[in-house]
């Protein structure tokens, strides 16, 4: 999964790579160098890598579709962490979070409105983001609310915002909702 291969399957492979990662570190991968002979190797950082390449995707990718696509498989990425057994073995959470928040004012609406569908559905486990880190959770819900207040106010003018004020006040209300009390 390098720069050179397309967007929106290899955002394909690493969802479908999310959650085979642990036993995938176990087995053996074909490498080969461009000059060097094929040789088996271990892949043990690749929850590291798929990260990485997800995050990257959907914080830079030219392609709007891949950025769509990429979402996706943040989704299923930032659940997979939050979900797994013993907790979130990866810090970089916040980031790919932070990443869905930002990506809300992208002028590609398609984009803002995936990147809105992935901190919904992540809004679903927001015990389990609380507990990795209550401040991420209430600093998301503050940036939720500014965004939806700056669209709101912009509302009338632009088709844009009309297109993805629903789906964010869904959004905040699932997190505002869904947040542990009195914790």
């Amino acid at each position: 999964m390098d720069d050179d291969c397309p967007r929106e399957e290899a955002q394909a492979t690493a969802i479908s790579m999310i959650f085979l990662a642990e036993t995938m570190i176990k087995l053996e991968a074909i490498e080969q160098k461009y000059e060097q002979s094929i040789k088996l190797v271990r892949c043990e950082n690749l929850q590291d890598r798929l990260a990485e390449f997800i995050i990257s995707s959907c914080r830079s990718d030219v392609s709007g579709k891949a950025r769509c696509v990429g979402f996706n498989a943040l989704t299923q990425w930032i659940i997979s962490q939050l979900l797994a057994e013993g907790g979130p073995s990866s810090s970089r959470i916040g980031e790919a979070i932070s990443i869905a928040v930002l990506s809300l004012f992208s002028d590609d609406v398609a984009v803002a409105r995936f990147a809105c569908s992935c901190l919904r559905t992540v809004g679903r486990c927001l015990p389990q983001l609380h507990q990795y880190s209550n401040i991420l959770v209430e600093s998301t819900i503050t940036a939720l609310s500014l965004v939806t207040s700056k669209l709101l106010i912009e509302f009338a003018t632009r088709s844009r915002e009309r297109l993805l004020f629903c789906p964010l006040l869904f959004t905040l209300a699932e997190w505002t909702l869904n947040t542990p009390k009195g914790k």
